[in-house]
């Protein structure tokens, strides 16, 4: 079960335009936990062949996947894969999980599973959630080493085109990659109120319950209104505590390290992290991105514009946004 896919037609048409043309460097879209990534790069590989006709192949790896093979690869319709193909590649990191087996060989599958022709194709492979996967430590080999056999894909099987994406969930791999040349990176953000609705009520909520409380509090995010409506049934009293008992132990690490004065800033104004940055404030930085509670977010997103403030949650400035306004609330109850 997943919930309905709205809206992000600009996401799709940008994604669309990106992979026409060979880019040289691959895709690396991040963004806030839960805010859609992994289902848009679903969505997209499954309509690549709308897009391009029988020119197009594109192959979904979930690099996150534990033991479901079928669950791991989802292609375009038209593509076959050749299973017994990918089981040998995968044969030695079994141990590892199915899906970062794959993202360490999806190369080798593209060229020895896609039994076609790949001349004056338009080809596609997109890992999603790889940081994860592969650990924050390889994850700057991983994308040259994707960047460098995108130029040997193109020169040995002569596509019309050849990208790929990678997706992930954390903050932490952008201080890494933002200083390479060799990927191109872009930010992918919440639901804006009005698709946001559209998910809402589509779930069916009961009555009693407003959408201005739940955006308030989920700003957007697909994911946490999922969870809020099937693991919780709607009790936002029970989601509450979730989330105080999730922030507990980031508070404690806080205290330890003496820096609750910086936490008390950072919740006024996230962007005291840009403005006004110190020793401690980047210790404070480091917990908040290492636990998905802030985001660094002054970069372009899909669809080449920049992510404004939001005056209405109070969630974020022009650099830093929390990734969900009941972290920030949450906080200053414990806080208080």
């Amino acid at each position: 079960m997943e919930p309905p896919f709205v809206n992000r037609a600009l996401e799709l048409g940008w994604l669309r335009g990106w992979a026409s043309g060979f880019r040289y460097v691959p895709l690396y879209i991040y963004g806030p936990e839960g805010c859609g990534k992994t289902r848009l790069l679903r969505e997209f590989v499954k309509k690549f062949r709308d897009y391009f006709g029988d020119d197009g192949v594109a192959v979904y790896i979930d690099a996150t996947e534990g033991i479901d093979l079928n669950k791991a690869v989802i292609t375009s319709p038209g593509v076959e894969l050749v299973m017994d193909v990918v089981k040998e590649l995968i044969s030695g990191f079994v141990n590892e999980g199915v899906g970062r087996a794959l993202a360490r060989v999806a190369t080798l599958m593209i060229e020895r599973a896609l039994k076609i022709r790949l001349s004056d194709k338009y080809v596609l492979l997109a890992v999603d959630d790889v940081t994860r996967s592969i650990g924050l430590g390889n994850i700057e080999w991983y994308i040259k080493w994707l960047y460098e056999y995108m130029q040997r894909f193109m020169s040995d099987y002569g596509p019309r085109a050849v990208n790929v994406i990678a997706t992930t969930s954390e903050g932490e791999s952008l201080r890494l990659l933002i200083r390479h040349n060799y990927l191109v990176i872009k930010l992918m953000w919440n639901l804006n109120k009005e698709s946001f609705e559209e998910l809402y009520q589509s779930l069916k909520p009961p009555s009693g319950l407003y959408l201005d409380d739940v955006w308030a509090l989920l700003g957007g995010n697909p994911r946490a209104l999922w969870e809020l409506a099937t693991t919780f049934n709607w009790d936002l009293t029970a989601y509450r505590y979730s989330v105080i008992e999730r922030l507990m132990p980031v508070i404690d690490e806080v205290r330890v390290g003496g820096l609750v004065r910086e936490l008390i800033e950072v919740v006024n104004d996230p962007d005291v992290l840009q403005r006004d940055p110190s020793t401690r404030l980047m210790e404070l930085n480091e917990i908040l991105m290492r636990n998905n509670l802030i985001i660094y977010k002054w970069v372009t997103s899909i669809g080449d514009v920049k992510i404004p403030k939001d005056p209405e949650l109070g969630i974020g400035g022009e650099y830093y946004a929390w990734q969900l306004p009941i972290y920030k609330t949450t906080i200053m109850q414990i806080l208080r």
